[in-house]
């Protein structure tokens, strides 16, 4: 077994350990601290605690809700339609929003029985977890003070506690500023100050911002969960599940298994005729985002950002904590909306905007081109592995060949499919996760680069893009070096593929060690060059996020997304780049997306419900995909969400056939070619002239019938029911759509 380079540190109760238990963690996962130390001074390496988790005093004040009259509060500074208020009692902060005439408040305007607060923390002392929170355990102490300037307040909240048998002291200063119409709230964690053997695990910023018990009709709160989804904050519930989202989902190299597709690190909230939309600007790699819902008889609607400023890992027995810190900026800012803005597309809308205006999103607003026409997304799958071939002799199975890709393509343009973009998966050894790109090599039986460059030259003699399916980070290759090491293996990540019974339904993904992924760029560059490739597909850049700990002072999930955004940079400085996923950080160089999730996974509950918020941040920005219509359940309902959703068709096919006359093989090109060309026919007619048009508005009309909006002038009527619908005089047949404009 792998020695732990720790002090052991001995039980002293029983413990509820935390929630998500993942794989043992070895020496290097948490020896190797993933942050710079921001207050400690300590060597690298990591505790191993059996973790006690201590319930919080409650101690009620009335520092905890803040009903001070706006014309009582200290105006802090004034600019466009805002204006930031500091409440010199509670050391909280209020944003006068002009356009709705609301007061948004850091803290609840009455007492709801929680212990609400500005700031809170989650902090270590020896074996116990502990929960702090600003206004119990600092104002109402008189160990908070504030410094107004010209454009903010800054508040130094200071926490001085006996906890357990240690003397802790705690100061966390919090910049609010507000500009240009935002209120931004932050806090460089190196100057957080901690004394007393105290760790802060967890920092939660503005937790009550806007909270309120009682919702309207229309109210909601926005979680970034899949491709959106609204909380109804008016009907109340006896039971809601708490909702926590980590950015840009969690980390598989640390073996968690909570892969939520969190593309944007935002939140919001709309109550009466004014809203909020927030992005992380700053951590949002050590971001979660949480929400809760009032129910019938307590608790307050609210959402808002938690920030892991240290590391911990549980293997089910004991917990591992980083011995340093997150040394960076945590920032979030805020911007307002009011009356006929205060929805979701316009959330999404004033979220753009901020991407840009943070230079995460092209400055210059890109549009995709009209002139090609209307696109047709098609994954040919060249090889994959067998289900169940063992691990160690998978066979690799051809499902088309370099011709039969020629002949897949042509059949398709005979059925008037013309402007299509081809990603061939499982071109390479290792079918459909290849071996380390730095020796790739086109896998024989699928043909010979002398075939690869006469398929290219058909490809660019019908007009249509050829993209190479590879992952940036991930390898197939046993002896490939992995990232993070687990009970003395490299990390994996079981990735959903085919789902076809002839065809492995998963397989395991290595991660590449941080400092090869510039390699592993560079030489997919070499080797696009070579292989004459219009682009390349990244398979797992756009929607996977790890941290990696194998060597000295490791690199943090921050430090590989800067990485993956850098290379994807230079990949798209030769060649066009398509995405798998949608994590913003890849976004900014992408041609296309493909599998964008048009889903929610809190959707599952009737008040939460899944509303096109990606989609209408990039409609207009980049074409982008959903799942392939022929791998989903039902085919018709997929490609009616794409028309509702603005996603280009996309279908996933092979040459070989797999059917019999009991079952149908529906990737088989023969199969699957005429829906693809229904689909296709349908959509273009619908959106040939709508690619470069922003989502303005989307709204459910009744059970199963929705209205998108394109610009000012295109409306797009959905009909999933199994009835003809009259909608303003226009008929929308059953399972159909019609577009107005």
């Amino acid at each position: 077994m792998v020695k732990y380079q720790a002090e052991k540190i001995e039980k002293t109760r029983g413990i509820p350990m935390k929630k998500r238990a993942i794989a043992l963690i070895a020496a290097a996962v948490m020896i190797l601290s993933l942050f710079s130390a921001c207050s400690s001074g300590k060597k690298s390496g990591a505790a191993v605690i059996e973790k006690n988790i201590v319930s919080p005093s409650v101690s009620k004040t009335n520092f905890g809700f803040s009903n001070t009259a706006r014309e009582k509060l200290l105006s802090v500074c004034v600019n466009n339609m805002t204006t930031l208020y500091f409440d010199e009692k509670t050391f909280s902060i209020g944003v006068y929003d002009s356009g709705s005439g609301k007061l948004w408040r850091a803290l609840p305007e009455n007492e709801s029985g929680e212990n609400a607060a500005v700031l809170s923390l989650k902090v270590l002392v020896g074996n116990d977890e502990y929960t702090l929170d600003s206004q119990s355990d600092s104002v109402a102490q008189g160990n908070a003070k504030y410094d107004l300037g010209n454009d903010g307040v800054t508040v130094s909240y200071g926490f001085q506690k006996k906890l357990g048998e240690k003397d802790i002291s705690i100061t966390v200063p919090v910049r609010f500023t507000a500009a240009d119409g935002m209120l931004v709230s932050s806090v460089d964690c190196k100057s957080i100050e901690v004394n007393g053997g105290a760790v802060i695990e967890e920092l939660s910023l503005l937790g009550f911002f806007g909270a309120d018990s009682d919702g309207k009709s229309g109210d909601f709160m926005l979680v970034p969960d899949g491709c959106g989804a609204i909380i109804d904050t008016a009907q109340k519930a006896d039971k809601f599940d708490n909702i926590s989202l980590s950015v840009y989902g969690g980390d598989p190299s640390l073996g968690e298994s909570d892969f939520d597709e969190v593309y944007v690190p935002t939140f919001g909230k709309k109550s009466g005729n004014g809203a909020f939309v927030a992005l992380v600007e700053s951590g949002d790699a050590i971001a979660k985002i949480n929400a809760e819902k009032a129910l019938k008889k307590s608790g307050l609607n609210r959402v808002w950002t938690a920030f892991e400023i240290t590391q911990t890992a549980s293997d089910g027995e004991k917990t591992y904590v980083s011995d340093s810190s997150y040394d960076g900026f945590v920032s979030v800012s805020y911007r307002f909306l009011s009356g006929d803005n205060a929805n979701y597309v316009s959330m999404a809308s004033a979220c753009r905007e901020l991407l840009i205006r943070s230079s995460v999103l092209s400055m210059n607003e890109r549009t995709v081109s009209q002139s090609e026409g209307f696109p047709f997304e098609l994954t040919l799958v060249a090889s994959a592995k067998l289900k169940g071939s063992s691990r160690r002799n998978e066979e690799q199975k051809v499902l088309t060949t370099l011709s039969q890709a020629r002949d897949v393509i042509s059949f398709l343009r005979s059925k008037g499919i013309k402007n299509i973009a081809v990603r061939l998966k499982g071109l390479f050894e290792g079918g459909l996760l290849q071996n380390n790109f730095s020796s790739a090599t086109l896998f024989s039986s699928v043909g010979t680069k002398k075939e690869l460059e006469d398929f290219m030259d058909y490809a660019k003699s019908q007009n249509i893009s050829v993209y190479a399916d590879v992952g940036l980070f991930t390898a197939s290759n046993p002896n490939a070096d992995g990232a993070v090491k687990i009970s003395g293996k490299s990390s994996e990540k079981k990735l959903e593929l085919l789902k076809n019974d002839f065809v492995s339904s998963e397989v395991s993904a290595r991660f590449s060690p941080a400092e090869k992924i510039e390699k592993n760029a560079n030489s997919l560059i070499a080797a696009l060059r070579g292989f004459g490739f219009d682009g390349v597909s990244l398979s797992d850049a756009g929607n996977v996020l790890y941290s990696d700990h194998t060597k000295k002072n490791g690199s943090t999930r921050d430090t590989i997304k800067k990485t993956v955004a850098l290379q994807c940079a230079a990949l798209s400085s030769s060649k066009k780049v398509m995405v798998g996923g949608a994590n913003v950080y890849a976004l900014k160089y992408a041609s296309a997306v493909s599998g964008l999730s048009n889903t929610a996974k809190c959707a599952k509950n009737e008040l939460c419900t899944a509303v096109p918020f990606v989609q209408s941040i990039l409609h207009g920005y980049v074409d982008y995909s959903h799942t392939a219509f022929n791998k989903t359940k039902n085919s018709e309902n997929a490609f009616l969400k794409a028309v509702e959703y603005g996603a280009v068709p996309s279908a996933e096919m092979y040459f070989l056939n797999f059917g019999t006359d009991e079952k149908k093989d529906g990737f088989y090109y023969m199969n699957a070619a005429n829906n693809a060309q229904q689909y296709y026919e349908r959509a273009s007619a619908a959106f040939s002239d709508l690619r470069d048009k922003k989502i303005t508005a989307h709204r459910k009309i009744r059970n199963g019938v929705f209205c998108t909006e394109y610009g000012s002038s295109a409306s797009v009527y959905v009909n999933y029911s199994k009835k003809d619908v009259t909608v303003g005089g226009v008929t929308v047949e059953a399972k159909s759509f019609v577009r107005v404009g």
